[in-house]
């Protein structure tokens, strides 16, 4: 586990603010996020054959998941990601493909809810 901690920005609070990292197997598990001694959210990563996906924790919703992001690889590059909403009953709501050249990202299309792209950077 590692932890890191930073200053608090926000005036009206004499705490610290902190993140805790947790490994397994050499991979990033767990991320808890902390408001002074209280644990405020956290997020949970779980790991497929080409996949992992990112679930979001909190406390404004008595710690049930909020939402996810499902990463697709290909080897050791995140080639899309979709945005899902555990409140539209875990509907993509936006995601992203990307194109790369040798080892670099050359396009990202942006996508809604559809199938259609509503944004190009090159």
């Amino acid at each position: 586990m590692a932890t890191v901690n930073y200053p608090d920005f926000v005036e009206e609070r004499d705490t610290h603010d902190r993140s805790e990292f947790v490994y397994a197997n050499s991979k990033r598990s767990r991320v808890n996020n902390f408001i002074g001694d209280n644990m405020v959210s956290y997020t949970i990563f779980t790991y497929g054959t080409n996949t992992f996906t990112e679930t979001y924790y909190s406390q404004y919703t008595d710690f049930e998941a909020e939402h996810y992001y499902l990463y697709h690889l290909d080897g050791g590059r995140i080639t899309s990601w979709g945005y899902h909403s555990m409140r539209e009953e875990g509907a993509r709501l936006d995601s992203a493909v990307f194109t790369y050249t040798n080892d670099n990202i050359t396009q990202m299309d942006g996508y809604g809810n559809g199938e259609d792209v509503e944004w190009s950077h090159r």
